[in-house]
Order: C-alpha cells, then sequence, then structure tokens
C-alpha cells in the first residue's frame, strides 16, 4: 500500500487514532486505524483483523461489516486500513441535540443491523461491542436511503471461547454479562435493543455507570429480573442480591442514585412517548430483544421475521437524512413523495428565527410540477432551536428526491 497523503485525523480512542488517508494504489480514500505500540491493544488490533478477514471471506452481497482493505507493523504499532465510511450514528444523535430519529429510520436501521448480527453469528462470531459509536453510515454524503456498516471488531469472539469475563459498553450491557452467568450470541441481541431504544427517544436507555444501579433500571423499565437468574450470580455479583431480589433501594449509593432510577419511565411508556405509529410492533420486537433470560431472547434471524422490521413503506416513501452543512437533522424526515409540502418565502430564507413548524401546516404547493404536503419538522438551523429547517435544507432534500 502506498498512502500519497494523510489528509485528516478522523478519530481517536484509547487504542489509538484513525486518519484519513489517500491510497495511491487504489486511487481512493482510506481510513487507517493506528494501534498503540501497547500489548494489549496489539492483541486486539490482530483478532480484529483476524475477524474481518474471516468474514471478508464470506461476504454475500451486502453484510454490513466494515471491508478490511490491508494491514500492516510500522515501527510497533499495527496501521489497519479500512474503506472509508461516513459519520457514525452518535454522530448524529450529538449534532442533532440528542433528538429521535424518525420511526421509520429507526425502522431501516434495526433492520440493517440485525442483518450484520445475524451474519456474524451465522460463522459463530459474536461482537460483543455494539452500539451508536460503532455503527457508520457507509457514505460520507447524505442520501435518500442510507446504508449503515458495523466497525470495531477488536472484542469480538468465537462461541466456544472463554466467555465469563465483562464485555460490551456499559449502557449496552446484558444482565448476563452484569451478573457473571457467562454470555454468548444473545448479549448482541440485548445491545441492538438497547440501541433502537435510543434512536426513537434521543438517550441512552440505561444512563449509569455502576451495576446495582443498572439492574434496578432494568426492574423499573422491563420489570422484576427472575429469580433463576438472582440465584445463579457469580460471587462478584452476589452482592447486588438480598433474599432472593434485588438489593434495591436499599442497596443504593445515594439519593440521587434512588431518583435516576424512579424517573424513568416503562418502556412501553417510553416508547409511546416518542413514536406515533408503529409504536405497538415496536415494543413487541423490544420486549423479545431485551429479554432478561437470554435463552429466551430472539435470535438475530428471528427478530429479522418480526413484523415490524418486515414492514415496507408503501408506494414511492423515501427515507433520507438532510445535509448537516449548518443544519440539524429534522426531528421527522420521513418524506411522502407526493404529499409533501414547502411554502416558499423569499423573505424568511433571510430570517430563519421566523421558521416555525406552524407556516408549512396544510400548504400546498406545486413544487417542480410536483404536488407536495409539508410535514412540519422539529429542528432547525445550529443555534435555533425549536424551529422548522430552513428552505435551503429543504430544496436539498426535494434535489435528492425528484431525479
Amino acid at each position: 500500500m502506498l498512502v500519497d497523503k494523510i489528509h485528516n485525523k478522523m478519530g481517536e480512542g484509547t487504542f489509538g487514532q484513525v486518519l484519513e488517508c489517500w491510497d495511491r494504489e487504489r486511487k481512493e480514500m482510506v481510513a487507517i486505524k493506528i494501534i498503540r505500540g501497547i500489548k494489549k491493544y496489539r492483541e486486539a488490533a490482530m483478532i480484529e483483523i483476524e475477524v474481518l478477514q474471516q468474514l471478508g471471506k464470506h461476504v454475500k452481497g451486502g453484510n454490513h461489516c466494515v471491508q478490511i482493505r490491508n494491514w500492516f507493523d510500522y515501527r510497533n504499532h499495527i496501521c489497519i486500513v479500512f474503506e472509508k465510511l461516513g459519520p457514525s450514528l452518535y454522530d448524529f444523535l450529538r449534532k442533532n441535540n440528542y433528538r429521535s430519529f424518525p420511526i421509520d429510520l429507526v425502522r431501516d436501521i434495526g433492520r440493517q443491523l440485525l442483518e450484520c448480527v445475524a451474519f456474524m453469528h451465522d460463522l459463530r462470531m459474536i461482537h460483543t461491542n455494539l452500539k451508536p459509536e460503532n455503527i457508520l453510515l457507509v457514505s460520507p454524503e447524505y442520501v435518500k436511503v442510507p446504508d449503515y456498516k458495523v466497525i470495531d471488531f477488536g472484542s469480538s469472539t468465537y462461541e466456544g471461547q472463554d466467555q465469563n469475563y465483562i464485555v460490551s459498553t456499559r449502557h449496552y450491557r446484558a444482565p448476563e454479562v452484569i451478573f457473571g452467568l457467562g454470555w454468548s450470541y444473545p448479549c448482541d441481541i440485548w445491545s441492538v435493543g438497547c440501541i433502537l431504544v435510543e434512536l426513537c427517544t434521543g438517550e441512552a436507555l440505561f444512563q449509569t455507570h455502576e451495576n446495582l444501579e443498572h439492574l434496578a433500571m432494568m426492574e423499573r423499565v422491563l420489570g422484576s429480573l427472575p429469580q433463576h437468574m438472582l440465584k445463579k450470580v457469580d460471587r462478584h455479583a452476589e452482592k447486588y442480591v438480598r433474599r432472593g431480589r434485588l438489593d434495591w433501594p436499599d442497596g443504593a449509593t445515594s439519593r440521587e442514585s434512588i431518583k435516576a432510577v424512579m424517573k424513568l419511565p416503562r418502556l412501553q411508556n417510553l416508547i409511546m412517548q416518542h413514536v406515533d405509529h408503529s409504536a405497538g410492533d415496536l415494543i413487541h420486537l423490544l420486549q423479545g430483544l431485551l429479554r432478561y433470560d437470554p435463552s429466551e431472547r430472539l435470535t438475530a434471524r428471528e427478530a429479522l421475521m418480526h413484523s415490524f422490521l418486515r414492514e415496507i413503506c408503501s408506494g414511492d416513501d423515501r427515507l433520507c437524512l438532510v445535509p448537516a452543512l449548518g443544519y440539524d437533522i429534522p426531528q421527522k424526515t420521513r418524506v411522502f413523495v407526493n404529499s409533501w409540502a414547502i411554502q416558499r418565502d423569499p423573505e424568511i430564507c433571510d430570517r430563519p428565527e421566523e421558521f416555525l413548524p406552524q407556516r408549512f401546516e396544510d400548504s400546498q404547493v406545486d413544487y417542480k410540477g410536483h404536488d407536495f404536503e409539508f410535514i412540519p419538522f422539529g429542528a432547525g438551523r445550529r443555534g435555533c432551536p425549536g424551529m422548522s429547517f430552513g428552505i435551503a435544507s429543504a430544496e436539498y432534500m426535494m434535489a435528492n428526491l425528484l431525479y
């Protein structure tokens, strides 16, 4: 591989950093993950390389896993060359002030994510670190129907290996992992459930950094933990259980911790606060993904057959993401072709503070020969929260839909 120029630093973490570079051989931009010269990070990098090479051998169309281009060892730094992808789902949430995604986009992301998980599980691989930061858009541009790919396979493992250690980022960690009961494929499924809830609400489902509080939050949202799991906890988790039940609130570390748990709604209520349609199907799917007992949790293949994910937008419906240049992502981005309209007002273009959702309600206008009914949006230009987004952004969406 010949790197002509380092263009940009794309990100960094405890492992090292990722650089955007030009590959002279392939004549394309690539992402190079440069690993710190420390034994544990080098070992994780070699695991990631092996997993990605195995996944690459079994590609059948799109598997939604990032593709490895090459790798090399430079001055004790493992360097992994990947295809260059776009921003992560977490980037979208953060730049959109953690507002929820539209339900059809959640459905599309869920379907693609579960296709990736099913592909890995069929090959007896477990990702173990699924989270919004590790789900990236394929294209850095904003397109009508985005494709997504999963990254970060450094923690991946094969079924049957030692699986009693702690895995997954805290917010997406399954109960069997916390209890030390061992884990397998279902720990990925739990993470998917947490991710889908986060996309629907804009916030992580379990915002905590302490095990007992985390388990108490689970009970608050999902109901009581099953007795057979509480009886089998390992010696490190015994302190979380007392007299056959979770030691809560007696074991809470502070009043603030108790308040944090008490403010959480039940799963059904949480979803219905944010989802206008398909709420029933989504709740049913999430209940299957977030079952406490891993043996009862849906598999990725079973989840893909669920009615919520099999629902298809009718007619010429489309999904799109608004360009990020100066704009937040709207709260609702579902586009109904031939029933979507914007009201063109040149005076407002220079006065974004006057872009209010109600200005567009029930307006009908002929735009480039097509009639549209505008669905009010809940986000606006950056720095102007609560406004509907501007004409320029709307026109960009229309230009990408009508071609």
